[in-house]
């Protein structure tokens, strides 16, 4: 049976990351504590096991500078939402949508 997910990350994947032969970026583990803020940058692989119920908050924040790349990868990754997306896009910022 094929194992897919998360648990398979952890069962897989990082043992292969902790071990000597890995020759890819070293891993960042850490453990948060309530009430404190991690800041993951734009690109950086991650994942994330909770040890308790919790609530997460998340945002995704793209900069003005960046909305060719960002309206490339909404048109290609999520053509479910593209429509809808990019209507409002004109309508809150109409100067960045070439017509």
């Amino acid at each position: 049976a094929r194992i897919s997910g998360p648990s398979a990350w952890f069962e897989h994947m990082l043992p292969r990351i902790r071990s000597s032969q890995w020759r890819g970026p070293e891993p960042v583990e850490i453990l948060q504590q309530p009430g404190e803020t991690v800041y993951v940058p734009a690109g950086w692989w991650h994942i994330v096991v909770n040890l308790d119920p919790v609530v997460a908050v998340t945002q995704n924040i793209g900069a003005l500078h960046d909305y060719a790349k960002i309206e490339d990868i909404v048109r290609r990754k999520r053509p479910d939402i593209y429509e809808k997306w990019i209507a409002r896009v004109r309508f809150c910022w109409p100067h960045l949508v070439q017509q």
